[in-house]
């Protein structure tokens, strides 16, 4: 059944020690549950055998992680050539003569792609800082996206923040900016511990 809580509700059942025998079966069914819950609204999961003895501790968890849990995240990423970047900063790299200099100019074009990647972050992160309360970003998870970042949103504030980062699709052309989301908070929230059996 549903726990209403604040804005929020928490989806609990009543269980006994013989229910949470810690196997596939069982942690499939929690699964199922989950995913039939992500079908119909936002779903924040939480850990298999996560118990509360009881409403007034189940609240209290949710009353800890409520700021965060009553909002939402968004998630971007920029997308660039990486072949044509890569082309590029390989024309401004010193030429090499013997081996070491071959070393020498891979890691300078190694070091150059980094820095450019660092430089989007940091612009993105000063445009989107007024419209989110958190974000996080990772530099050049893979050779085509030199930024990925998370942000953690408002409800309500999320029309905004896609605007500005159509903007900035806009102004980065040829390169690609993928958004996604609203989303529950899913990177921003610690994990909810039960208080026991």
């Amino acid at each position: 059944w549903l726990s209403p809580f604040r804005g929020l509700a928490a989806v609990v059942g009543p269980v006994t020690d013989w229910q949470l025998t810690d196997t596939a079966a069982a942690a499939q069914a929690h699964e199922q549950v989950v995913e039939w819950f992500m079908t119909r609204g936002s779903t924040l999961p939480v850990r298999y055998g996560t118990l509360f003895s009881n409403e007034a501790a189940l609240s209290d968890a949710l009353e800890q992680h409520y700021a965060t849990l009553y909002r939402v995240e968004v998630e971007f990423r920029i997308l660039w050539d990486a072949e044509t970047v890569w082309s590029n900063a390989e024309e401004q790299a010193p030429p090499a003569a013997t081996d070491v200099d071959e070393e020498l100019r891979l890691h300078y074009i190694q070091e150059r792609l980094r820095a450019a990647a660092e430089s989007l972050a940091q612009q993105c992160r000063e445009r989107l800082a007024p419209y989110a309360e958190a974000i996080t970003t990772s530099i050049l998870e893979t050779e085509g996206a030199p930024v990925s970042a998370s942000l953690l949103v408002a409800r309500g504030g999320a029309d905004a923040l896609v605007d500005e980062i159509a903007q900035i699709q806009r102004e980065l052309r040829p390169m690609q900016v993928e958004c996604t989301g609203p989303w529950p908070p899913y990177h921003f929230v610690s994990a909810i511990k039960g208080d026991g059996s």
